[in-house]
């Protein structure tokens, strides 16, 4: 779900195989968003805006639905012009979030794998406290699709925010 902010300034569309170049602002939801696409957003991480230790003339080129791009971004794109900027709903499935097995504590190595039961007593007669499975955030974020922040706090930013919906608003710099 995507709301254009302003239209491009005409020429050639971008489509499903068009290289483009691209700026982009990932953004966390504020309070007083009601639609998911309006109000107030505190940056995560961008490209091509001056704020995480980038230039007002980076951009992000990439080939539009060849698999580069988190998929929410990757179907925004199409129908854009040079100039144009879209604000995108990124809901966590199609943005930075893993949908496969590697979430799950039993699979990354990361699970409490203790001999207690859930809950009763042990052979001494104590209680036992179920343990809790502990689930590595590192192996859910989703690191081969563009965007990716490009330092480290960026990156701190994106696993603290990764698992809810963020927007994200793009700018068409050009169809290569």
């Amino acid at each position: 779900r995507y709301r254009d902010v302003a239209a491009g300034s005409g020429g050639a569309a971008a489509a499903k195989g068009a290289s483009v170049a691209l700026k982009y602002r990932v953004m966390r939801l504020g309070k007083r968003a009601t639609d998911n696409l309006s109000g107030e957003a505190s940056p995560v991480f961008s490209l091509g805006y001056g704020e995480d230790d980038d230039s007002l003339t980076d951009v992000l080129k990439a080939k539009v639905g060849s698999g580069q791009l988190i998929p929410a971004l990757d179907s925004a794109l199409v129908g854009m012009t040079a100039g144009g900027k879209r604000r995108l709903f990124v809901v966590p499935e199609k943005g930075w979030k893993k949908i496969n097995a590697s979430c799950s504590a039993a699979t990354n190595g990361a699970s409490n794998s203790g001999e207690a039961s859930a809950g009763g007593l042990d052979v001494l007669g104590q209680a036992v406290v179920p343990l809790a499975e502990i689930v590595d955030n590192d192996a859910c974020i989703e690191d081969t699709l563009l965007p990716q922040p490009r330092n480290f706090g960026a990156r701190r930013r994106l696993a603290r925010r990764f698992d809810e919906g963020l927007l994200v608003e793009v700018e068409l710099v050009g169809v290569l």
